[in-house]
């Protein structure tokens, strides 16, 4: 039930951060915000269910239970697409500060997909384990 609830909402998480990313002094909201807070969170929903599903099977199967592995898989996943781009536009900073900020999203994803579906089983065997004595 857990893995429910990690999927749904670390998908959810990309909406109030992008609230909170249009609320800060000399950032624009456009008018089709509502359009993109959508289609942020389709994108989202599809990379859970596609990578991050994946990655915490693979994870959890090699007994990885860090925090910090979480946000590196969902900070690379987004960013690596993105850095494809790099081939096909003549931009390339503007390539690489939006695979930092989709790296960031993703950060962000993994994150919450760890403290909801990782954390609380990760504690409970570390004090199971500890408690079991010698």
């Amino acid at each position: 039930m857990r893995l429910i609830a990690a999927i749904l909402f670390s998908a959810l998480s990309v909406v109030p951060a992008m609230w909170i990313l249009t609320a800060l002094p000399g950032s624009v909201r456009s008018w089709f915000f509502g359009t993109e807070l959508l289609i942020a969170l389709i994108i989202s929903s599809v990379g859970v269910l596609l990578v991050g599903l994946p990655c915490h099977i693979v994870l959890q199967a090699r007994g990885l239970y860090s925090w910090w592995r979480y946000a590196l898989a969902g900070f690379l996943a987004p960013a690596l697409l993105v850095i494809v781009f790099l081939l096909f536009v003549e931009d390339k900073w503007g390539v690489v500060r939006l695979a930092l900020g989709t790296g960031g999203f993703g950060a962000l994803v993994g994150s919450v997909f760890w403290g909801i579906a990782v954390f609380p089983q990760a504690r409970a065997s570390r004090l199971t384990s500890s408690c079991s004595g010698p």
